[in-house]
Parts: structure tokens; sequence; C-alpha cells
């Protein structure tokens, strides 16, 4: 199996023409699916920062089609990496609130019913086991509307998986 091409950012010359490029060749049949290296505002495990985001077919056929929709979530990502809690104001891969009744509850409900097969494939292509302990992470960069990408975290390796596109609102 092919390994990811990977874009390396420097948190603030994030090349997103690149990247976008990749993805549209990746899903010609052609080259590899691009991933996203970059060091995280936080740490993943005491004295790591640095985080590689693998995205599904799924979500970079949206990505590529509504590529304007997108930008902010992907240079989100690129610029800013893990930032550890939801705490209001920050951009970046954040946790998902596991509190009972919380906003993000259609979103936790999202990443629980995607370690079925439909993403076996980007799951062994993140090299990411879905049985692991995975932390279920959002996609935060304030868009209005309250739609996220979400996806997986494991923190031990310092990957995440970024699989499905939601809301607030069901």
């Amino acid at each position: 199996m092919n390994k990811p091409k990977q874009i390396k950012p420097t948190n603030n010359e994030f090349n997103l023409d690149l990247f976008l490029r990749m993805a549209r060749k990746y899903l010609a049949g052609h080259g590899e699916a691009p991933s996203i290296e970059t060091q995280s505002v936080a740490d993943l495990t005491p004295g790591n920062r640095s985080l590689r985001v693998h995205f599904s077919d799924n979500i970079l056929k949206r990505i590529t089609l509504y590529e304007r929709k997108f930008r902010r979530d992907i240079t989100a990502i690129a610029r800013y990496g893990f930032r550890g809690g939801s705490n209001g104001g920050v951009n970046g891969v954040v946790l998902i609130s596991q509190d009972p009744g919380s906003a993000d509850q259609n979103f936790g409900d999202l990443v629980s019913k995607a370690t079925s097969e439909r993403y076996a494939f980007a799951y062994r292509r993140a090299e990411l086991d879905p049985n692991a302990n995975l932390t279920p992470v959002k996609v935060v960069c304030h868009r209005k509307s309250g739609e996220r990408i979400v996806g997986v975290l494991d923190r031990k390796q310092g990957r995440a998986l970024i699989f499905e596109h939601g809301s607030y609102t069901k």
C-alpha cells in the first residue's frame, strides 16, 4: 500500500492549492492521497506536538467539490494542528465534548457510526486501528453555520483521520 503524500507546512505557509491539486489527482486515480503534517499548539502526548492528518475518500470528494466551503477547515488544520479541548475562540483540531446533552452530541454520534466497513480503507491508509483508543475530534474554523468536519485522533501515534461532515443541528 502506498504511503500518503505529506504536505509539511510551516504552520503559516500551508499551500492549500497544492493540497487540493493532490486530492483531485488522487481521486482521479493518479498519485497518492494527501495528508497534512503540522505542529500542534497543544501536546498530543507529553513533549509531542507533531500531528499527521489523513482524510477519507468521502471527505476528500466533498472538499474538492465544495472547495470554497472547506478552505478554512483545511487551513485551520495546517495552521493550528491539535488544540486540545474546545474552549471557545480556538481554531484547529479540538476534542468533541463527551458530555450528554452537549452541542457536540451530533458530532459524537457521527464519529461513533464511522467505525463501519465504509471507512476501513481510510483507517488502514492512515495506519490507525478503528478498535484502538481513538478520541473523537472536530475541526473548528468558526463557520457560523455550525458545520464541522469530524474524525478521530490517536494521540499516542500523533495521527488523525478526518472522515465526515456534520452540523450542530441534525
